[in-house]
């Protein structure tokens, strides 16, 4: 199966604006990706025609989980110079490169995002199987039925026709009867002229002997007539015998026939029952696999879920091949069964370190300086009405509050929020490959040597580029290339004293890191700077973000408090507590964080969107600690305790019902309130 790609046309120009002919064009994938089972290809050229265009077949990054880019770059073939270098994220359509220059990397799926899309898909999979095995046991029942009539047709045709053979041999003795019966009247007529002429005679002797003959010719005639008698009535026998033997034939044949039919019907009746039956355990298997998927936000767990709901998808593949004989059926059972304790297991593995890993959440979906105490991942198509609550809320007061524009995503500054999307402009550091140390400051073993940096053991090694010095009140994007990493190092602006300018970024593990920072009102320079261990790093470059898109109402996370802004129309943010979809998500992650003595809030994130946007914020008041979070039929369930600083003290439970637009909160009788919300 070939992988899904998209159309990418490209076109280069010189800087005198002149077509690149023949410019020689390469995509790389910056990391693996994996789609539909297959490995995405990390490379893609190509050759610009005479008019400097050229086409790229690029897989769609939008369809990844890894959060990929491309690094498109060309060459003049005339000079060997570079013409292009930019990394751009392909979508699902085809597009020109320069449309997509702007556009914003999708975000990496976390694990159980990852699990979930697993398992579905497994699921989708499993479905159409066990769809498939009841469609063949349909048709195998419909051939059945139709066997069965064209046996009762042929057993009837053939009765029938035993029965016209008998009567055809009953017609044809009748008729052997008849010319017996002439042969009678004959001899009757023939006796008769006989007995006239001998009237005639007048001699006694003539008469003596006439009336011998006649008598000998009657003894002769009632003798015939006996045998003719006889011969007829055992020709009826025989005929109705006949008639009798072959329809009691026939219809042992038919019945026979009708019996073998009606066993093979319920032969394929019960391989259609049982493969209903593995169908029903394999969907359970799936459906538990699934559970798995939702609750698994370690990588750990979420191999383990994906693990499981191949096996679902295994055992479906079991149940097709069963279709044919009950010891496969049999064998196909017993492995789905096996797979549904399998996946229990699982369940209930990922169940026990769930709270152990609401870091991982706060890294992947929501970045804030406040502890993540509880999560869920809501799938409204669970509900008891399969989610067709949300299609009936455009009524509620919540549907019709005021939206926000483009989501940007998680940024720690307004600046850097605006610069979402921005074109870039060109690579800046001079010698950013490490061909040689030219530009390059070196201290403390810092060492530059075949086509790499590398930072020492040393606490004060480091390294600085003379070239560029970054302007003020711009931003830049950085891009790194780490190969080998024991800690980490900080990456800073600072001025020509060497003081920081901008603390930015601190770097662990290897890989490729991009990330942006907003200079103030000081000129600054690249410092590299190891923090532990000991770094390798291959390539760095730094790009200045040169003419915006965002616009006013566009929104983001801010990384510095948690909070979400929208873009007033200069400058400036505003606090805003929804996101720009009025309709609740089918797919919402729904995180609760709070810190005893501040305020406590649960964000809820459309996962069903690009980008995962911010969908809604609500608020707790201050003081309560949020200790559970869950949701079912369009109930919002947030269980919490309350610290003695507020002048409570006890747990309690807050329930949003966002198809009704009101809110329950109570105390401590969490039943009590359960109840007057479902009355």
């Amino acid at each position: 199966m070939p992988i899904t790609t998209t159309q990418v046309t490209c076109t280069f120009h010189n800087q005198q604006g002149q077509p690149v002919a023949g410019a020689e064009v390469s995509a790389q994938l910056d990391r693996t990706e994996i789609y539909q089972g297959l490995v995405v290809p990390r490379a893609v050229t190509a050759v610009a025609d005479a008019n400097g265009v050229a086409v790229l077949s690029l897989w769609p990054n939008a369809l990844g989980v890894n959060g990929s880019v491309y690094r498109v770059r060309a060459l003049d073939p005339a000079t060997g110079a570079r013409v292009f270098d930019a990394n751009v994220s392909v979508p699902e359509a085809d597009c020109l490169l320069q449309h997509i220059l702007s556009a914003a990397p999708y975000p990496p799926l976390d694990a159980s995002a990852q699990a979930l899309a697993a398992a579905q898909g497994a699921l989708a999979l499993v479905t159409q199987q066990a769809t498939v095995a009841t469609t063949k046991a349909t048709e195998s029942s419909a051939s059945a039925a139709n066997a069965s009539d064209s046996a009762i047709r042929a057993a009837d045709d053939k009765r029938l026709t035993g029965l016209d053979l008998a009567a055809t041999h009953a017609d044809v003795l009748a008729t052997h009867e008849d010319k017996r019966l002439t042969g009678l009247d004959l001899a009757a007529t023939h006796a008769d002229v006989l007995t006239t002429q001998e009237d005639k005679r007048l001699t006694g002797l003539d008469r003596a002997a006439a009336a011998q003959a006649v008598l000998d010719a009657a003894a002769q005639a009632g003798i015939s007539v006996m045998q003719a008698g006889l011969a007829t009535t055992n020709g009826q026998a025989q005929v109705a015998l006949a008639a009798e033997q072959v329809s009691l034939a026939a219809a042992d044949r038919a019945q026979t026939h009708l019996d073998r039919v009606q066993t093979s019907f319920d032969r394929a009746q019960t391989a259609l029952d049982r493969i209903q039956t593995a169908a029903d355990r394999v969907q359970t298997d799936a459906d538990k696999a699934a559970s798995v998927a939702a609750i698994a936000t370690t990588a750990a767990n979420a191999t383990a879920a994906n693990t499981a709901a191949g096996n679902a998808a295994g055992s479906a593949a079991q149940a097709l091949a069963v279709y044919g004989t009950s010891n496969a059926m049999a064998a196909a059972l017993a492995t789905a069964a096996n797979q549904a304790s399998l996946a229990a297991g699982y369940a209930a593995s990922a169940g026990s370190v769930l709270q152990q890993d609401l870091s991982a959440v706060s890294a992947a979906l929501h970045r804030s300086p406040n502890a993540v105490t509880a999560m869920f991942v809501y799938e409204v198509s669970k509900d008891s009405d399969g989610g067709a609550w949300t299609e009936r809320c455009q009524n509620t007061s919540w549907y019709n509050e005021p939206l926000c524009g483009k989501w940007l995503g998680q940024w720690g500054s307004e600046a850097l929020a605006r610069s979402a999307g921005g074109v870039l402009g060109g690579g800046l550091v001079s010698n950013g490959s490490f061909a040689t140390a030219t530009n390059w400051n070196l201290y403390a073993n810092a060492t530059i040597l075949g086509g790499q940096l590398s930072l020492s053991n040393d606490v004060s090694s480091r390294a600085e580029a003379s070239i560029p010095i970054l302007s003020s009140n711009k931003v830049f994007e950085f891009e790194f290339d780490v190969v080998s990493n024991t800690g980490f190092f900080n990456v800073t602006v600072s001025d020509g004293a060497g003081a920081p300018v901008i603390h930015g970024e601190s770097i662990y593990g290897v890989g490729r890191f991009i990330f942006r920072m907003a200079l103030g009102t000081t000129n600054g320079g690249l410092r590299i700077i190891r923090g532990t261990g000991a770094q390798v790093i291959e390539s760095v470059n730094i790009r200045e973000i040169t003419s915006q898109t965002t616009q006013s109402g566009d929104y983001y996370q801010s990384t510095v408090d948690g909070k979400f802004y929208k873009l007033n129309a200069t400058s400036g943010v505003t606090e805003v507590f929804r996101g720009n979809k009025a309709k609740f998500p089918k797919l919402a992650a729904i995180v609760a964080e709070a810190t005893p003595g501040a305020v406590a809030s649960v964000t809820i994130y459309d996962l069903t969107e690009a980008g995962r946007p911010m969908w809604m914020r609500v608020f707790w008041w201050t003081d309560p600690y949020l200790l559970c979070v869950t949701a079912v039929n369009g109930l919002l369930l947030v269980g919490n305790n309350y610290v003695p600083s507020s002048g409570y003290s006890g747990n309690g439970l807050a329930i949003w019902d966002f198809p009704k637009a009101r809110i329950r909160n109570s105390l401590a009788n969490c039943s009590a309130c359960i109840a007057s919300l479902l009355a």
